[in-house]
This record gives structure tokens, C-alpha cells and sequence, in this order.
């Protein structure tokens, strides 16, 4: 269950839903990377190290240059859900 949670609405984008949780003690990460990764659409979402994250402002950013470019079809990546990682990266590279 989510130890924390926050739902936002992104007012040039009141037609998506924006839902952040944090959980903790997490104990099958390596089985959400691997569904994540092989594009299983049970797992709707971006799977982010909250450590990698300094406050919601930057996680809310992303998730806002994340929409803009998917409404103007300019997304680099796959999904919606990973050009948010991508937007939280420094480099032009998501590893």
C-alpha cells in the first residue's frame, strides 16, 4: 500500500489524471522493472527511485514537460510513462 500520495491536476491538461505515491519497503522491485520494461500493460505507470527525487516541484515538472510534448506527438520515448523518466534525466540518455 502507498505510504504517501498525491493527486494532481495539471490545469493546460485537465483531461489526464496525475496520481503520485511513494511507497516503502518495496520487496518485488526487481518484478515491476521487468514487467515495466517488457511493456506489460498491468503496469501503467513510471517506477521512479524516490531517492533520485528532491521535491515534488522537480517530479511535477517532468510529469508536466512529459504531457506537452505528448499533445504535440514530440514524445522521444515509448510511453507516456517513460518520458517522464526521461524528463527527470540529466543527460539525453535513460538507463
Amino acid at each position: 500500500m502507498s505510504d504517501k500520495a498525491l493527486n494532481i491536476t495539471i490545469p493546460k491538461f485537465p483531461g489526464f489524471k496525475v496520481s503520485l505515491h511513494k511507497f516503502t519497503n518495496v520487496q518485488n522491485a526487481a518484478e515491476i522493472k521487468s514487467n515495466l520494461l517488457s511493456g506489460n500493460q498491468d503496469y501503467n505507470f513510471a517506477f521512479i527511485n524516490s531517492q533520485t527525487i528532491i521535491s515534488s516541484e522537480q517530479l511535477i515538472a517532468s510529469v508536466y514537460r512529459s504531457l506537452l510534448d505528448y499533445t504535440e506527438d514530440k514524445i522521444r520515448t515509448r510511453t507516456l510513462h517513460s518520458e517522464v523518466i526521461f524528463s527527470l534525466s540529466p543527460t539525453q540518455n535513460v538507463s
